[in-house]
């Protein structure tokens, strides 16, 4: 008696398992604020009084204000700060005062007397 007995068990699992996880996060925030302010005051007073009676009074007040306000406010966010602030006051007061009195008096007196005999 010939018994063969033949068992072939072939069992073969492959198992592949890729993962792949690509990340990007890009975050740009650019923030523009541009902020100008010019303010220019010009103020000028000229006064001026002449009266003559032989009187001469000559009064001026000359005033000039000149106010600039310069502002700049540069913000960026990938961070600058620009920061300027430029002020001029310029004041000028000229004040002049002539004064001048002429006076004359003349006074003739002429008399005669004259007797004749």
């Amino acid at each position: 008696m010939d018994l063969t007995f033949d068992f072939t068990f072939d069992f073969t699992f492959d198992f592949t398992f890729d993962f792949t996880f690509d990340f990007t996060f890009d975050f740009t925030f650019d923030f523009t604020f541009d902020f100008t302010f010019d303010f220019t005051f010009d103020f000028t007073f000229d006064f001026t009084f002449d009266f003559t009676f032989d009187f001469t009074f000559d009064f001026t007040f000359d005033f000039t204000f000149d106010f600039t306000f310069d502002f700049t406010f540069d913000f960026t966010f990938d961070f600058t700060f620009d920061f300027t602030f430029d002020f001029t006051f310029d004041f000028t007061f000229d004040f002049t005062f002539d004064f001048t009195f002429d006076f004359t008096f003349d006074f003739t007196f002429d008399f005669t007397f004259g007797l004749y005999f």
